[in-house]
C-alpha cells in the first residue's frame, strides 16, 4: 500500500500544477511541483487527502520553496522539517476505535471490530488489519507483476506455513529463509557524484540513478519470478512460494522457502554484478550488504526482520566496498535477539560475512553438493564444531579431523579459499550442509 501511495499522490498532486517525481521508495518520496498561480494551501490539502485515502498509515508532509542550493540542500530542509514533526508527535498510534469485541487476533493491540476469513478460519481483527488483508493478495500479485514486467494470472502463497510446507523436503519442511539486501552508502555516493554539477541538473542525475537502480531490481525480480515456474518453488496446487516484506529505494526483503534462500541470494548477486553509478563524474561500483536467515516458519516474523537487518549491518561493518553476505541458521528460536558478536564468539569466533562476488555463492553451492554426493564424512564436521563450541583449540582439533578428509583435499582447499582460514570454514560447512546445494 505504501509503495503505491507515491504514484497515487503524484496523480492527485497534478491537480495543482506540473508534477515531477524526483525519487520514491518504501519510506520516502520527493516531488517537484510547479503550481498554477491560483493554487494555495497545497500542503494542508495534501495532509487531508492522505488522511482520507490512507487512514491506517502515518505519513508526514513538508514543503520547501525552490532555491539555488541544489537538490541535497532542499532535501535536508524537507527531512529536518519532517523530523521536527515526528519529534513533536506522540510515540504511539491512537486507536481509531475505542471499543471492540476483544483484541485483534493478529496485531494483539487494537480492538477487534471486523470479521475476516483467513487460513480456513474466521478471525476477529482490527479495522487496519482488515483493510490490509483485504487488499493484500491482489496488491501483492499486481505489485510483483508490475515491477517485474510480467503478464499471466499467477497464484502466490498467502501465509508462511503454506510458503514453507513441503513434507518431501525432509528436514527443510516448514523451514523458510528471509533475504535482505541494502545498498552501501548510496546517498554518500550521490553527494560525491553531484559535486560540481549545476543545481538545475542535479535532479536529472538523481532520477537517472533511481531509474538505473530500479531497472537492476526489476531484472532481479523478473529472473526470480521466472524461477518460481520450477516445481521446487511451487505448492502442490501451483501457488508460487514467495513473500515481499520490503521493496525500497536501495533495499529489499523477501521470504522464500529455506531450500531456495541461498539461490535467491546468489541470483541477486548475479543480477547486480557490474552495477555502477550512471551519469557520474567517475565510474563507481554499487555494492550491497546482505543478510540471510534460515528459520522455522513459526518464528516471529518481526524478530526475523530485525535479525536479518542486523546481519546486513554486520556485513557493512566488515567492508562497505564489496558485496558481502552474512547469514544465520536458527534451529530453534533461542538465538532471536541474541547479541550477534557474542553468538559468534560462542561458535568459535572468526569473520561472520562471506564475500559474495565472482560467483562465490554459486561455487559454494556446487562444492557442498559434491561433498554430499561423494559421502563426505559429515560427522567429522560436527565433531569439529562441537569441539569449537566447547572452547577447544582448532590446532588441536584438526589433528583428529583433517586426516580423515584426504579424498576431499582439493575441494576443501577451494572451500577454505571461499570461506576463510582456521576454524571458520568448518563452521560454515556445518551450518550450510542442509540448506545449500541440496538436490531439489
Amino acid at each position: 500500500m505504501l509503495l503505491e501511495m507515491p504514484k497515487a499522490f503524484g496523480r492527485w498532486l497534478g491537480g495543482f500544477g506540473e508534477v515531477t517525481c524526483v525519487t520514491e521508495g518504501a519510506s520516502k518520496a520527493v516531488f517537484r511541483l510547479e503550481p498554477r498561480p491560483d493554487c494555495a494551501g497545497v500542503v494542508d490539502a495534501a495532509r487531508k487527502w492522505l488522511r482520507t485515502e490512507y487512514p491506517h498509515a502515518t505519513i508526514a508532509v513538508a514543503s520547501v520553496g525552490a532555491d539555488g542550493g541544489g537538490y541535497f540542500a532542499s532535501d535536508e530542509k524537507l527531512t529536518a522539517a519532517i523530523r521536527g514533526m515526528q519529534m513533536r508527535s506522540f510515540s504511539f498510534a491512537g486507536l481509531p476505535e475505542p471499543e471492540g469485541d476483544g483484541i485483534c487476533a493478529w496485531d494483539h493491540v487494537r480492538p477487534a471490530t471486523t470479521l475476516i476469513h483467513a487460513k480456513g478460519e474466521v478471525l476477529r481483527v482490527s479495522k487496519s488489519t482488515a483493510a490490509k488483508h483485504g487488499s493484500g493478495q491482489d496488491a501483492k500479485r499486481s505489485f510483483l507483476h508490475h515491477h517485474a514486467g510480467l503478464g499471466g494470472d499467477w497464484k502466490y502463497t498467502s501465509h508462511m506455513d503454506e510458503l514453507s510446507g513441503c513434507p518431501v523436503r525432509g528436514a527443510l519442511h516448514h523451514k523458510l529463509s528471509v533475504f535482505y539486501a541494502d545498498g552501501n552508502s548510496f546517498t554518500k555516493l550521490l553527494r560525491i557524484q553531484l559535486q560540481g554539477i549545476k543545481p538545475q541538473r542535479q535532479e536529472q542525475v538523481i532520477r537517472k540513478f533511481d531509474q538505473y537502480l530500479q531497472g537492476r531490481r526489476k531484472a532481479f525480480l523478473t529472473a526470480l519470478l521466472n524461477r518460481t515456474a520450477e516445481p521446487r518453488w511451487q505448492t502442490a496446487d501451483g501457488a508460487r512460494r514467495i513473500e515481499v516484506l520490503l521493496w525500497g529505494g536501495d533495499e529489499l526483503m523477501l521470504v522464500v522457502p529455506a531450500w531456495c534462500g541461498w539461490e535467491t541470494a546468489e541470483l541477486f548477486c548475479q543480477t547486480m554484478k557490474g552495477a555502477v553509478f550512471p551519469e557520474g563524474r567517475v565510474e563507481v561500483p554499487l555494492k550491497h550488504a546482505m543478510g540471510l536467515v534460515f528459520a522455522h516458519h513459526k518464528a516471529p516474523i518481526h524478530a526475523l526482520r530485525r535479525l536479518v537487518r542486523d546481519l546486513a549491518e554486520e556485513a557493512k561493518n566488515q567492508d562497505r566496498k564489496a558485496d558481502l553476505l552474512s547469514y544465520l541458521v536458527l534451529e530453534s528460536f533461542d538465538h532471536i535477539g541474541e547479541d550477534l558478536q557474542r553468538f559468534r564468539q560462542l561458535r568459535g569466533g572468526g569473520p561472520a560475512s562471506l564475500r559474495a562476488e565472482n560467483n562465490a555463492l554459486g561455487q559454494m553451492s556446487k562444492l557442498l553438493k559434491s561433498f554430499r554426493d561423494s559421502e563426505f564424512p559429515r560427522r567429522k564436521v560436527f565433531q569439529a564444531t562441537l569441539g569449537l563450541s566447547h572452547g577447544k583449540n582448532w590446532e588441536m582439533l584438526k589433528e583428529d579431523v583433517e586426516p580423515f578428509l584426504k579424498p576431499w583435499e582439493k575441494g576443501l582447499a577451494e572451500w577454505k579459499r571461499l570461506t576463510g582460514g582456521g576454524a571458520v570454514p568448518w563452521l560454515h560447512l556445518a551450518d550450510l550442509w542442509d540448506y545449500v546445494g541440496v538436490d531439489l
